[in-house]
């Protein structure tokens, strides 16, 4: 049960098959928690034509992607740092006006924080600001969920940059151990969507 503070979420349409592409890289060692976890990728291809053929992360045919990254590890040094945070770097290539949308579920403790940054490369490194944005918290006030969309337009590459902000959570003993985080990240053609929720013929709404 979550706690709303902000928007209502905005709704994504996803086809069965949106979840193109596979995930090549798998779990770090030196966190037990995300032993088993994804790695975000480098890039996610606008279309399958684009790819090297290799299961590359793309939008698919009907102009949708949508993948759950679980149990991704949080680069987080023994010392806060808000100046030169770690980060992860995702490339998008756009080759229709879409939207993206993402939603990020993390540990609340101290200042451990996940800051988005979307820029478009094409334009010198300009940030594209969010259409929406809002976070929300459970009742037991030890998870957060920040949740974000914006519009991208067609022909034009992107960058997600993922910051972390923050340090290692302390246990009782005063040793430093690991955060990790799910990633929900969709895209979808803007006219593929609007097709999909429009109305029956005949209603006025």
């Amino acid at each position: 049960m979550f706690s709303l503070q902000g928007l209502v979420e905005p709704i994504n349409l996803m086809s069965a098959s949106a979840n193109s592409g596979e995930i090549l890289q798998r779990g770090i060692s030196a966190c037990s928690e995300g032993a088993d976890g994804d790695i975000l990728p480098l890039k996610i291809y606008g279309s399958k034509g684009h790819t090297r053929g290799g299961g590359e992360l793309h939008v698919d045919a009907e102009g949708h992607f949508m993948r759950r990254f679980r149990n991704v590890v949080q680069k987080l040094s023994r010392e806060y740092s808000e100046v030169t945070p770690e980060f992860d770097r995702v490339e998008l290539e756009v080759v229709e006006d879409a939207w993206l949308h993402l939603s990020f579920l993390y540990e609340a403790y101290g200042p451990n924080e996940i800051r988005a940054v979307l820029t478009d490369t094409m334009m010198l490194g300009q940030e594209a600001h969010p259409s929406s944005q809002f976070k929300i918290q459970d009742l037991e006030q030890d998870r957060n969920e920040l949740v974000l969309e914006y519009k991208l337009s067609k022909g034009r590459h992107y960058a997600l940059t993922i910051y972390y902000i923050g340090a290692h959570k302390l246990d009782d003993q005063g040793e430093s151990g690991c955060s990790v985080f799910d990633l929900t990240l969709s895209i979808s053609h803007a006219d593929g969507l609007m097709h999909g929720t429009r109305c029956p013929k005949g209603d006025e709404f």
